[in-house]
């Protein structure tokens, strides 16, 4: 009797999701995910508190997956959301636990060329990696490439082939993500619509849209000089926001807006 507890006691052990920490790709039934958002945490008690990997479960694929845009911080016992900047120039790296901006990083000490990341000596374009080229000495990516771990992906836009990450997406399209290596549009009720000015995510039911509605393209994006009248994209872009935001939250939040 005593060998049938203990043995399922060790098979409980073995397959509990809380018998591992998560890695990225991982079912996310599979494991558990160590610094998870809005989770406790001890203010920096722990030797390895400070700036952590977001990790978290992608609805869409079920499996872990990592935010480079922004970490998780501690603040006042809970894992809090933090990003490491405004313009996305910088990126968390799971090396430094920290933000960097790759043009700035010296992968070289010695300053060693032609090994071609983001951000190390150069003296010609063909010291550095494809899609980059060499500026002031160092290897930047090109600005159809974006970079990600101090090496330049292409940008793809919405229903096209070769993204290997999220941010290679969303960096044509606000919220586009990558699926088995084709870029989507943020909604399923989208369509991606090609133009002379690049292609489009378009709304492609005769319903309203679901809320909370994705953000709209900033207004010195290609994007935005089809959607918003270019003369004054700012104010158009801020009016069909507070619409769209009065229609998914109510009147008395559209009321209150304009206050």
């Amino acid at each position: 009797m005593l060998l049938i507890v203990f043995s399922a006691l060790a098979l409980v052990a073995a397959g509990s999701p809380s018998s591992r920490w998560c890695a990225v790709g991982d079912r996310c039934d599979s494991c558990t995910i160590r610094a998870a958002l809005g989770g406790r945490c001890n203010n920096g008690t722990e030797k390895d508190e400070g700036k952590l990997l977001f990790q978290f479960c992608n609805p869409r694929t079920k499996r872990v997956d990592v935010d480079l845009s922004s970490y998780l911080n501690c603040v006042e016992g809970v894992y809090r959301n933090r990003m490491c900047s405004d313009t996305g120039r910088t990126h968390f790296s799971a090396t430094a636990l920290d933000c960097v901006d790759p043009a700035n990083m010296t992968f070289h000490a010695q300053g060693t060329s032609g090994s071609g990341r983001v951000g190390d000596v150069c003296s010609f374009n063909t010291d550095c990696l494809s899609g980059m080229f060499c500026a002031i000495g160092q290897c930047r990516c090109l600005s159809t490439y974006i970079a990600v771990d101090a090496y330049c992906y292409e940008r793809i836009s919405p229903s096209e082939s070769g993204c290997f990450y999220d941010v290679q997406c969303s960096a044509v399209w606000p919220d586009a993500y990558c699926k088995n290596g084709e870029c989507q549009c943020p909604s399923q009720d989208m369509a991606a619509v090609k133009t002379r000015d690049g292609t489009l995510c378009v709304w492609s039911s005769s319903t309203e849209p679901s809320c909370p509605l994705p953000s709209l393209p900033p207004p010195d994006s290609v994007a935005a000089l089809v959607v918003l009248p270019a003369p004054s994209g700012t104010f158009f872009q801020f009016l069909i926001r507070l619409l769209a935001f009065g229609f998914c939250y109510g009147e008395e939040w559209y009321l209150d807006s304009l206050h």
